[in-house]
């Protein structure tokens, strides 16, 4: 067992996820290898961190304020004309009285519909994705600007649902990133831009934030983001961090794995 593995496997043991006889053999590993050892006794009081974070409690006011966003928004739909009712209305007054006409029409308006309708269908759905993706993407940013960590927590996750990156909801992740007090909003906010980091100003963004970053857990998350994204000068940022007495060890020992990954 290589001391990667043996890692890989201990992180599952915090989760009791290992069988008895390969968690034996990760502790017979972590016995023999003194480097395995200070790295698991750094991710143990990761773990304790962890489990000492308070637990966040939904605020009572965010069931009626996400109703009263969805009233305003169905109100706000319903007040449109569908382009359906624009066009029977048109239809109506073009319509001829004498039944000859009528059914001449008809059928020419039949043959018509055979060429123009799909077209007409996807107009419509077009239409109706981009008014789900708008309010996906005001309601993000809304939830973001919350005093509540749980809201906020939200925001991040409606992030989720966009299908397309959009440049407001990851400035607002971006800072999120950097200046949210909580440190849950933090990482759920690094979880939340590694769906980005295809772009550039992401990418930076990430690298930027790791000099304004205290916590240990987020600083990892973000080595772990930054690492699968490739991002241009993460070397030369990793090699700091190693090397850096003031950060936690396991920040460190986090910063030496990345530089051992390919580039």
């Amino acid at each position: 067992m290589n001391c990667e593995g043996a890692l890989e496997l201990f992180l599952q043991s915090l989760t009791g996820d290992l069988d008895s006889d390969t968690r034996a053999t990760m502790e017979a590993h972590l016995a023999a290898c003194s480097q395995c050892r200070e790295s698991s006794d750094g991710l143990l009081s990761l773990w304790d961190e962890l489990e000492a974070l308070p637990q966040e409690t939904p605020s009572e006011a965010l069931r009626p304020r996400f109703y009263a966003m969805l009233h305003d928004w169905r109100t706000e739909k319903q007040s449109r004309p569908r382009l359906r009712e624009r066009l029977n209305g048109w239809l109506a007054s073009w319509w001829p009285r004498q039944p000859v006409f009528q059914l001449g029409l008809a059928l020419a308006l039949l043959a018509a519909g055979f060429v123009l309708g799909p077209r007409l269908r996807r107009n419509e759905l077009a239409q109706l994705r981009n008014e789900i993706q708008s309010t996906r993407r005001l309601a993000t940013i809304s939830m973001l600007q919350q005093q509540s960590p749980s809201q906020r927590l939200q925001g991040v996750s409606f992030s989720y649902e966009l299908q397309e990156p959009d440049p407001d909801v990851i400035q607002a992740l971006l800072l999120t990133l950097d200046a949210d007090a909580n440190v849950n909003v933090r990482l759920a906010a690094v979880d939340a831009l590694g769906q980005f980091t295809d772009l550039p100003e992401v990418r930076r963004g990430l690298l930027d934030s790791f000099q304004s970053q205290t916590s240990p857990l987020v600083q990892i998350a973000l080595i772990d983001v930054l690492v699968q994204a490739h991002a241009p000068d993460l070397a030369a940022m990793l090699q700091r961090v190693a090397q850096d007495p003031k950060l936690h060890e396991s920040v460190r020992q986090r910063a030496q794995w990345g530089l051992q990954r390919p580039l």
